[in-house]
């Protein structure tokens, strides 16, 4: 899945990165800089951002890997195995 741009999200939002530095509680260069190297943001931001430009955290590239697809099956196991802990009782 191609991971959406925050710069150009923002762009295309109308928004300021002066307002949007303002909603994130950090300087307007410190955004500059996190948005050239978007794996500075801390999970706060990201949820931040996503609420912002009202897109999925899943969706914006933050130049990390987003694990969904294991997080989703480990919550499936983790759910098997207390249904089977649950019969077995």
């Amino acid at each position: 899945m191609k991971r959406l741009n925050i710069g150009h999200l923002i762009d295309q939002h109308g928004l300021k990165k002066k307002y949007v530095a303002q909603q994130l509680d950090i300087r307007p260069e410190t955004l500059s800089r996190k948005l050239k190297h978007p794996d500075t943001f801390t999970a706060t931001e990201m949820g931040l951002l996503s609420e912002l430009l009202k897109v999925n955290v899943n969706k914006l590239d933050f130049n990390v890997p987003f694990f969904a697809h294991e997080l989703e099956y480990d919550s499936r196991e983790r759910a098997h195995a207390v249904d089977r802990h649950e019969n077995n009782s």
